[in-house]
């Protein structure tokens, strides 16, 4: 009776475990990504995604991708002031990976930035696959408004 007690429950604790386990890298990464261009560190903020994601130095040429978003971070600050905070808009999950969209607080204004997350089951590794911001307030507000 416990062993069939326990077969009923174990999927279910390594389900949340693999859950809990899965979202909080993104999160760390996208704390390490505000800290820096908080103080106007954006090489910084770039790299915490880059350097994280063997499939983005493998795939994409990273001195051009670090170029265009050290540019991007510079305007988005000039324009809407240093970011104070962060919360998670959408977390959208297929199998192993996990898409996480971001509202970055800003002095003035607000912008959303998106993280894409492997975790990679056989060796129990997470890394970043992709990450992206949203055009314009409107795409963001259609896509994840409540």
């Amino acid at each position: 009776m416990i062993k069939e007690c326990i077969m009923k429950v174990l999927p279910l604790i390594l389900l949340a475990a693999a859950v809990s386990f899965a979202g909080q890298y993104s999160n760390d990464k996208m704390k390490k990504v505000v800290d820096a261009l908080k103080t106007e560190q954006y090489d910084k903020a770039i790299d915490v995604v880059v350097d994280s994601s063997a499939f983005i130095r493998d795939n994409i040429n990273v001195n051009t991708l670090k170029t265009q978003y050290i540019n991007i971070f510079r305007v988005l600050n000039s324009q809407n002031g240093k970011p104070f905070s962060f919360e998670i808009l959408q977390i959208k999950t297929m199998g192993s990976i996990e898409k996480t969209a971001y509202l970055v607080n800003c002095e003035k204004n607000a912008w959303v930035f998106v993280l894409t997350e492997y975790n990679n089951t056989q060796d129990k590794k997470q890394s970043i696959v992709n990450f992206s911001m949203e055009a314009s307030q409107d795409d963001a507000i259609t896509k994840y408004a409540k």
